[in-house]
């Protein structure tokens, strides 16, 4: 099982980080194409300005694009693990968090209320409900 974990997120991570090579490589040569027309003074101010925010806009393009294709391939391999997402991580804490208030709740309000107490029953008439029974059952001795 581990073997297929580490198999899995290093296949994860070769296919996202493949994908991020050749934008970077683009990148690259565009900036050393303005290094060299810079050293040469081929480039005004505002042409490197330009191209400078042009390639910060493709590095934070990129980012993003590499975040999420990471974030969907870890989905899922924690979904072929049958793990459980951030998500429903904390839907299961709420609920626990909820049940516990309401188990809390419940205790503290059964302290507050005493279970009624039994009514005594008296003597004389505990003993003529024994006499009772004790010549029901001689009879049905009797009976048979």
């Amino acid at each position: 099982m581990a073997k297929d974990v580490l198999k899995s997120v290093q296949d994860f991570l070769k296919e996202n980080l493949k994908g991020a090579t050749e934008p970077l490589n683009n990148v690259e040569k565009e900036l050393r194409e303005v290094l060299d027309k810079l050293g040469t003074q081929k480039l005004s101010k505002d042409e490197l300005r330009s191209r400078l925010d042009e390639m910060v806009k493709k590095l934070k393009d990129l980012r993003n694009s590499i975040e999420k294709s990471m974030d969907d391939g870890l989905a899922k391999t924690l979904s072929a693990l049958n793990l459980p997402s951030r998500s429903e991580l904390d839907k299961l804490t709420k609920k626990v968090d909820k049940l516990s208030r309401d188990v809390a709740k419940l205790n503290k309000s059964a302290e507050g209320k005493k279970a009624p107490a039994k009514k005594a029953v008296k003597k004389s008439a505990a003993k003529k409900t024994v006499k009772k029974a004790v010549k029901k059952a001689k009879a049905g001795k009797k009976a048979k």
